[in-house]
């Protein structure tokens, strides 16, 4: 599970706009709970926190 919250994590970091709205509405209706599997994913790939 904290694997897919990673990539999941990361696609909606990198790939919102180009997945298009599948992964935007699923950041937005899950954001408290992805939040800190984003927080984790970006710390744990050195992700510039610029979105």
């Amino acid at each position: 599970m904290l694997k897919y919250r990673d990539e999941l994590a990361i696609a909606a970091i990198y790939n919102d706009w180009e997945i298009g709205g599948i992964v935007n509405d699923v950041f937005v209706k899950c954001q408290e709970t992805l939040r800190p599997a984003i927080t984790d994913a970006m710390r744990k790939y050195n992700v510039d926190d610029n979105f």
